[in-house]
């Protein structure tokens, strides 16, 4: 049997997904505070670009994501 994977799956946006969904929040606004993060994510690249690694930083401040936040 043959397992096939969703790129979400490879990626830590379904792992900060799943915690935020068991505190509380519903699929949709996990979703939006996983967006916010994207956001300032690439709002503090386009202010100091890093090209040597940018998704490191971006996959942790997922990692940091919590629903108080």
């Amino acid at each position: 049997m043959v397992e096939t994977r969703m790129l979400g799956e490879e990626t830590p946006t379904r792992r900060a997904a799943q915690p935020l969904m068991e505190e509380g929040l519903d699929r949709h606004d996990a979703i939006q505070a996983i967006g916010w993060v994207l956001i300032e994510f690439m709002s503090d690249l386009m202010d100091a670009p890093d090209y040597t690694e940018p998704n490191a930083r971006y996959f942790a401040a997922l990692e940091r994501l919590t629903v108080e936040e």
